[in-house]
């Protein structure tokens, strides 16, 4: 894995929306490094394009000197198959039928040294200009868009598609209102390396579909899309309704495989449990009495320390939303106690502790995102799921309610809501944490009953859904809930399922909310999530006794096993994002969700990387409902945060009209 260093922050574009679109709208020159040999500026051949549509099947220069006024459904207009071929539409607009269907307005399959420039593309049916399986292509200077009353399709659709391509450049391009009832891209490539969209525009693009798992993007990287470059572009008024999702930029991962990978680690006796640091760099695992973190170094680990505990056992641990603290909850045949250590990256050291009567059984523990609080929940005595404050050497009390036998709690992200699962008559619990005027309180305000014994319990990304491991009772289930507080009161609805084979011990989110990963005593798995459903897609059984997961923020599941009687932890290749890409120099604004039904349910997000396999630099992005979205952040997030309550005076940004 290749890891950039960002050694300075952000600098602070100062053009205008107009007066980059007039740079587009006017041409500048192609900065593609590709090797264009035979083209040149005057000349070729004048091609008619009938209503059956024309293919260029011979390398040579060719220019539109008339075409249909329509085109069937189900027609690409053009379709060039050969190399080495220069196309010049001549100005003309190229108007496809809408709808929904695989016909394209140009498509480029298996060619190589081809220039298209110089028009407008309408309304096709998948994408204004496709290029599939092809390298050394340059598209310039041209329009690819949706007008006013064009059907949206109920297929994926996009202004312009790279598809397994190599070394090909967009440049000086507008992909304008590309808008489907399913997922919506201005620019996309997939599966491809070293290819560029630079100089462009993409404006508009819109999804009116109501599945999480559906998205409109401007401009997008996805499956394995390596060493390419999206460098000063402008992606505004990206928007999605409902439940799906609106991104500016955004390098997506590609569908879990959940294949073996290395390194692993071998622990001489049992290891329970394992949670990766905020930052990815370290993995605390727990032996019984035994606390160890490992960095995580160029595919292997290395061991750094270790806090064993004088007595008892460790239940669980999490880390602080800035990995500087582990909070860990420590019971049985000890003084039950919830523990503060400090980790600095050589050693680890206690900080504070609290302990408990000895009929206590602490369970679990959680760290709120914004790392003031700490909730631990008890499986005995009155039940209680308590929260302490912490202040860098104490903790202090900060609310506490009865609520049954706890197994397992998780903060919201924004640090107002912890959701937990029992074993009692109410399984599944939300507790509002407030702090006024000094005095803390933890409230009950929605509540569900799961006949089969949950274990585990997350909070997805954005906060509105919760998702659930059973450990057993009738038939243990992964199980998806909706969280409503914007009707009073507060409402928990179950939206989806999917069967356990057999007990349930942990699970996890990916970044975008779109996939869960979770593990059982006998396999690991991958399951999608759009709203409505669970999917499995992907699984492993490992052959092996499991004991826990946890997913790293670049995709890559650890889970604890017991293999031939060897305890370790072993690694499972999940998400695999776009890598060493390059966001470089771009302008990303106006990406909003729709649904006002309740905040962050489908929050636009700016630019979205995994900037431990990228380079993400010197982007401005701003008035999105979220600017940066990192699975490591770095300095942009800084900047964003600093623009947000601090505006600048020298932005004078209007919504470009391409």
């Amino acid at each position: 894995m290749k890891h950039f260093l960002v050694l300075f922050l952000c600098a602070i574009s100062t053009v205008s929306a107009d007066s980059f679109l007039m740079k587009i709208e006017h041409g500048t020159p192609v900065a593609c490094d590709l090797d264009k040999t035979m083209i040149t500026r005057a000349g070729g051949t004048s091609i008619n394009i009938p209503v059956g549509g024309y293919t260029i099947s011979a390398s040579g220069k060719y220019f539109i000197g008339d075409l249909s006024p329509a085109f069937a459904a189900g027609v690409t207009p053009i379709t060039i198959t050969a190399s080495n071929v220069e196309l010049d539409l001549n100005g003309f607009t190229i108007t496809g039928p809408a709808g929904s269907g695989t016909a394209d307005i140009i498509n480029v399959t298996g060619a190589n040294n081809v220039l298209i420039k110089n028009g407008v593309v309408q309304n096709p049916e998948r994408s204004g200009i496709r290029i599939e399986n092809s390298r050394d292509i340059t598209i310039q200077d041209i329009r690819a868009e949706f007008t006013s009353g064009a059907t949206l399709a109920t297929n994926a659709v996009a202004g312009f598609e790279l598809v397994q391509c190599q070394d090909c450049c967009i440049d000086n391009c507008v992909a304008r209102n590309i808008r489907s009832e399913v997922d919506a891209f201005g620019f996309t490539s997939d599966n491809g390396s070293v290819n560029t969209f630079q100089n462009c525009i993409a404006k508009g693009t819109q999804t009116s579909s109501a599945l999480v798992t559906n998205q409109a993007t401007g401009i997008r990287f996805t499956l394995s899309e390596v060493g390419s470059t999206i460098e000063n572009n402008m992606v505004c008024d990206t928007t999605a309704t409902l439940t799906s999702v609106p991104y500016g930029i955004r390098l997506e991962y590609q569908n879990p495989t959940l294949t073996f990978a290395n390194p692993s680690i071998e622990r001489g006796s049992s290891v329970d449990y394992v949670e990766w640091s905020p930052d990815d760099r370290f993995l605390a695992i727990v032996r019984s009495e035994i606390l160890e973190v490992y960095e995580f170094r160029t595919d292997q680990f290395i061991f750094l320390a270790s806090f064993p505990l004088v007595s008892g056992i460790i239940t669980e641990v999490d880390w602080s939303p800035d990995g500087r603290y582990i909070a860990l909850s420590q019971s049985e045949n000890a003084t039950p106690s919830l523990q503060v250590v400090e980790f600095n990256e050589v050693s680890l050291s206690s900080v504070t502790s609290v302990a408990f009567a000895d009929n206590f059984d602490i369970e679990t523990v959680s760290w709120s995102p914004n790392g003031r609080f700490i909730a631990l929940g008890e499986r005995n005595s009155g039940s209680v799921v308590r929260v302490y404050r912490f202040d860098g050497s104490s903790l202090v009390p900060a609310g506490a309610v009865s609520v049954g036998q706890v197994r397992s709690v998780d903060w919201s992200f924004d640090s107002q809501y912890i959701a937990v699962v029992t074993q009692s008559n109410i399984d599944l619990v939300i507790l509002q944490h407030a702090s006024s005027g000094g005095a803390n309180t933890l409230t009950i305000v929605a509540s569900f009953i799961d006949p089969d014994a949950p274990k585990f319990v997350r909070w997805s990304p954005n906060g509105r859904y919760i998702a659930v491991a059973d450990s057993g009772g009738g038939s243990p289930e992964a199980s998806v809930y909706e969280f409503n507080d914007n009707v009073s009161p507060n409402t928990l609805t179950l939206r989806a399922e999917a069967p356990l084979p057999g007990q349930g011990l942990s699970l996890d989110w990916s970044e975008d909310g779109r996939f869960i990963f979770e593990t059982t005593v006998v396999q690991a798995r991958a399951l999608s999530f759009d709203g409505t459903s669970l999917t499995v897609i992907a699984s492993r059984n490992l052959g092996t006794t499991i004991n826990k997961g946890s997913l790293k923020k670049d995709g890559s599941l650890y889970v604890t096993v017991t293999n031939a009687g060897t305890p370790e932890v072993r690694s499972l290749t999940g998400l695999v994002p776009a890598q060493n890409c390059v966001v470089k120099d771009n302008i990303v604004k106006n990406t909003k969700g729709t649904d006002t039904g309740q905040a962050g349910v489908n929050a636009g997000l700016g630019i979205v990387a995994s900037t431990a396999d990228n380079m993400v630099i010197n982007n401005t992005a701003f008035d999105n409902d979220q600017n940066y979205a990192f699975s490591i952040n770095v300095f942009e997030q800084f900047v964003a945060n600093l623009r947000a309550s601090t505006p600048l005076p020298f932005f004078n940004f209007a919504s470009p009209t391409p």
